[in-house]
C-alpha cells in the first residue's frame, strides 16, 4: 500500500515537472518572439531616423539653391528637383502648403517662402504625410 502510495506520488511529482518544463518553454519562446519584435522595431526607429536625416539634407540643398538663385520664393521647380518628385506632387506640396497657412498664391502659380518652408519642415518633421 505505501509503495503504491509512493508510486502516485512520484506520477504526481512527475507530471507537474512536466507541466513546469513546458510552462518553462512556452515562456522562452514569448520570450524570443519580444526579442525578435525589439530588433524590428529598433530596425524601424533606424529608417525612421534615417528617413528625418534624408528630409534635412534635401531641405538644406533647396535651401542652398534657393540662396545662390537668391530668390526668395520656392515654386514648383524647386520642389520638383529638391524632392525628386513630378509636377503633380510639387503642385499638391505647394496647395497643402498653402492650405495649411505657410504657402501663397498668386494667380494661377503656387509659392511658399524659404522661411515658412523651413518653418513647415520642422512642424511636420517626423510625421508621416499624405500629399
Amino acid at each position: 500500500m505505501e509503495l503504491e502510495v509512493l508510486k502516485n506520488e512520484l506520477e504526481i511529482t512527475r507530471q507537474k515537472l512536466e507541466l513546469a518544463s513546458m510552462d518553462l518553454l512556452a515562456k522562452e519562446q514569448a520570450i524570443e518572439k519580444m526579442n525578435e519584435t525589439i530588433e524590428i522595431l529598433k530596425w524601424r526607429v533606424e529608417v525612421q531616423e534615417s528617413m528625418i536625416n534624408q528630409v534635412r539634407d534635401i531641405s538644406e540643398r533647396l535651401l542652398e539653391k534657393v540662396e545662390s538663385c537668391q530668390s526668395p520664393l520656392i515654386g514648383k521647380k524647386e520642389i520638383m528637383s529638391v524632392f525628386d518628385k513630378e509636377s503633380d506632387f510639387a503642385l499638391r506640396f505647394l496647395k497643402f502648403a498653402k492650405a495649411n497657412k505657410f504657402g501663397l498664391q498668386v494667380g494661377k502659380e503656387y509659392f511658399i517662402k524659404r522661411e515658412e518652408f523651413d518653418k513647415m519642415i520642422h512642424t511636420y518633421l517626423g510625421l508621416k504625410l499624405e500629399i
